[in-house]
Formats: C-alpha cells, structure tokens, sequence
C-alpha cells in the first residue's frame, strides 16, 4: 500500500506539483464514496464492466444518503431532529465493512 502511494506522489512531482499541492490532493481525498462519485460514471462507460461490479460500485457510491432511504429521529424533549441513511450494505463497501469490523 505504501508503495503505491509513494508512487503516485512521485508520479505526481514529475509533473511539476509542489509538495503543498501533493498534501492537499492526498488530505482532499476523503473515501471511495467521494471518488467514485467523481469518476465512476466516465469510468464505467470507458469500460466494459461485469455486472456484479457495476452493482458494486453503484451500492458505494450510493451508501448512506438519500438515495437508499433513511429514518428521522425525533428528540421528545427538545423536538430536535436527526437523519440517519440507510447503508447499502455490500461486502465491497469500506464504510459497511469498517462499521461491520466495530460491531
């Protein structure tokens, strides 16, 4: 793992970006989640995907927002609210996996 990172940094300041700049497209880059949202949809159409990936992809990019529902949580006292998103649930996803290892 560290080697692939250390790669792209390198890959990286061969192209003339200041060390400044490699820590914020590294701090920048939250989760999966955040990339596939970027990239997922021109990546998946540039190639041609099994359909089990396909469905990976989208459950992540999908996990814990609207899209998959969710429940509002009323406080009795105060009358505050709270959403909370469904999770997709997939074995592939980081968030549902992290959540998974802490249960």
């Amino acid at each position: 793992m560290y080697q692939k990172i250390q790669k792209i940094i390198n890959d990286l300041e061969l192209r003339g970006h200041s060390e400044k700049t490699i820590k914020n497209m590294i701090c920048t880059m939250n989760s999966l989640q955040d990339i596939i949202k970027l990239h997922g949809e021109s990546y998946t159409k540039s190639k041609k995907l099994p359909s089990n990936i396909l469905k990976a992809l989208y459950s992540i990019k999908d996990c814990s927002t609207a899209t998959l529902g969710g429940h509002v949580y009323e406080c009795d006292e105060c009358g505050d609210t709270m959403i909370s998103y469904n999770s997709c649930r997939n074995r592939h996803c980081p968030k549902c996996q992290t959540y998974a290892k802490e249960l």
